[in-house]
């Protein structure tokens, strides 16, 4: 799959200074050194077509604050083996491993055509378990430009 992240680069006091006196920290600068570290977070994470495996390989992926997430079938009109072989990611994959998603904001995109807006919903709505419905929307179909 082709997937892109976003990274913040943010600064955060050395892990051996944490803790410590302020008179401490200025000494330490005063002697020239460094009291700061880089931290890289992951803000953003995007999958484009997928399969599951890709959420258990990338960190990335479960820990991005928001990941915008390709999920096209959501209940056995198709099942997983078929999914899988489109290519794509099912519902139920992603509800086995709810427990490894940290984000703080899912967006399921790439729903297929299959389901209207309002049963995709409420079949969201049904089958995610509190960890995951609290966290994950359901990126609107756009309606079509009629200018």
């Amino acid at each position: 799959c082709q997937g892109y992240g976003i990274w913040q680069k943010k600064s955060r006091l050395r892990a051996d200074l944490v803790g410590q006196p302020p008179e401490v920290i200025v000494e330490a600068r005063a002697r020239g050194e460094t009291v700061s570290e880089p931290v890289h977070s992951p803000i953003v994470a995007f999958t484009g077509d997928s399969r599951i495996e890709v959420v258990e390989r990338e960190e990335v992926i479960r820990t991005a604050k928001l990941l915008v997430m390709e999920v096209s079938f959501l209940d056995e009109k198709v099942s997983v083996a078929a999914c899988r072989d489109k290519g794509h990611i099912h519902l139920d994959e992603v509800i086995e491993r709810a427990a490894l998603f940290e984000n703080e904001h899912i967006l399921f995109t790439h729903l297929s055509a299959r389901y209207s807006q309002e049963e995709a919903g409420r079949i969201l709505d049904e089958k995610l378990p509190p960890v995951l419905k609290e966290r994950v929307t359901l990126l609107p179909r756009s309606s079509p430009d009629h200018s």
